[in-house]
């Protein structure tokens, strides 16, 4: 994996990030799900991307705060690809 934790970098998401998260996602998921990414980032309190040395996402995370019911519940979404 990852020796140094140099190696990866961690960075707000912003909009010119979707389309290299749309093909993240397809390569996990096997479906372009886009509609369904911009909602849940649009939804979440916190998106980050995950870089490497080339500056290519190699990953994403999304919190997302639970129901009104659960005021502490987050659920936390995280995508992958080494």
């Amino acid at each position: 994996m990852f020796n140094n934790p140099r190696e990866i970098t961690l960075e707000k998401y912003r909009e010119n990030d979707i389309n290299e998260i749309i093909e993240l996602d397809l390569a996990a998921f096997n479906d372009k799900r886009r509609k369904l990414l911009l909602y849940k980032i649009n939804q979440s309190k916190q998106c980050l991307v995950v870089r490497n040395l080339k500056r290519k996402i190699i990953g994403f995370g999304l919190s997302i705060l639970g129901s009104a019911n659960r005021r502490l519940n987050h659920q936390i979404f995280l995508v992958l690809n080494f």
